[in-house]
């Protein structure tokens, strides 16, 4: 098949001849549309439990506690976060073993495939190799049957001849 099979897309399936089905984009595809990426950068949102103080002012009694009660609360909320996110990147950090896992898998399978095609391959050479051997062992079969065709008609006839005298 060749150049021409390429060209007229003639190509027999299964056939491989140097092309290839590989999609760089779907390799290269995020495992998911919020991934961070260079080309998916994401927004860079902050956090502010508080409008920042424009100037100096002075607060009351009353402000002064209720800043001092939420700044408790928003640093055991900040612990909290801490380990929320601790416990988000042991969860990615699993997610990337499986998935890693998965893919050298995978590959082991995709090198084991071209071990056993090859295998095939070299199976098939050889059975194409013996079609010479086969051939001529049918051509000899075909010849001693047409030898003995031969002798048995050879053989009737001087019968025939002996019993006509």
């Amino acid at each position: 098949m060749g150049l021409m099979s390429v060209i007229f897309n003639t190509e027999k399936k299964g056939s491989y001849s140097g092309t290839h089905n590989i999609n760089k984009s779907a390799v290269l595809a995020p495992t998911d549309d919020q991934a961070p990426s260079p080309n998916n950068v994401g927004s860079f949102p902050s956090i502010r439990s508080i409008p920042v103080a424009d100037g100096p002012r002075f607060f009351n009694r009353e402000e002064a506690k209720a800043i001092k009660k939420l700044a408790k609360e928003k640093k055991k909320n900040a612990l909290y976060s801490k380990e929320a996110y601790q416990g988000l990147k042991e969860i990615d950090d699993a997610d990337t073993v499986v998935h890693v896992s998965h893919y050298k898998y995978k590959g082991f399978l995709a090198t084991n495939e071209v071990k056993k095609l090859s295998a095939n391959t070299m199976y098939a050479k050889k059975l194409h190799a013996l079609r010479p051997s086969y051939a001529k062992l049918d051509s000899g079969i075909d010849d001693a049957d047409i030898k003995a065709n031969s002798k048995i008609q050879e053989m009737k006839a001087k019968i025939k001849s002996q019993w006509n005298k």
